[in-house]
Parts: structure tokens; sequence; C-alpha cells
């Protein structure tokens, strides 16, 4: 008897993920105010580079070299805005000056 072989499944390529369902949101305010900010504060973020860019990260022009060329200028701005940030520090501290919490 011969058996019978199957094709393999195609490969689909992936499909952009759904919206976070309302319920999903609420589970985590529920859970952690602060992922509750940090998922704010990514939705307004995306609202603006949409406005800003006319387009979002479901875009499709851009190749690999170019989304690592993006997050290199990205974290190399990070690394500005901490050294910023630590020698803003470092000059309070030579000032004496006592850090305050900051409520944003």
């Amino acid at each position: 008897m011969g058996s019978i072989q199957s094709s393999p499944e195609p490969v689909l390529p992936p499909q952009p993920p759904q919206l976070i369902q309302v319920r999903e949101v609420k589970e985590v305010e529920e859970l952690d105010s602060i992922v509750t900010a940090v998922v704010q504060k990514y939705s307004e973020r995306a609202r603006i580079g949409k406005k800003k860019y006319g387009t979002t990260l479901d875009r499709d022009d851009l190749n690999v070299v170019d989304w690592v060329n993006h997050t290199q200028e990205e974290l190399m701005d990070a690394t500005l805005y901490l050294e910023k940030l630590k020698q803003t520090l470092i000059v309070k501290k030579l000032d004496n000056t006592s850090l305050h919490r900051v409520h944003l």
C-alpha cells in the first residue's frame, strides 16, 4: 500500500495584531497602575506618530536595516537624555539641593 503525502501548509505573512479589547485594558487597570500609565502613554505616542508621520508601525516600506537604524537613533537619543538627567542630578547634589519626588 502506498502512503498519501499531504502538501505542507502554506506559510502566511504575519497579520497585524488586533486592537486591544476594552476588557483587556480594564483587566490591566485593575492589576497595575504603572502598566496602565505606560499603556496610555504608548497609545498617545501612537496617535501623535500617526498624525505627524501619516503612518503606523504596520508600514511595510522599510527593510530590516532601516528598522535597526531607527532603533539605533532612538537609543542614541535616549542615552543623551540620560546623560542630561545625570548631570542635572550631579549639579543639584553639588549645590546641596535636596531632590523632591516629582509627580508627572
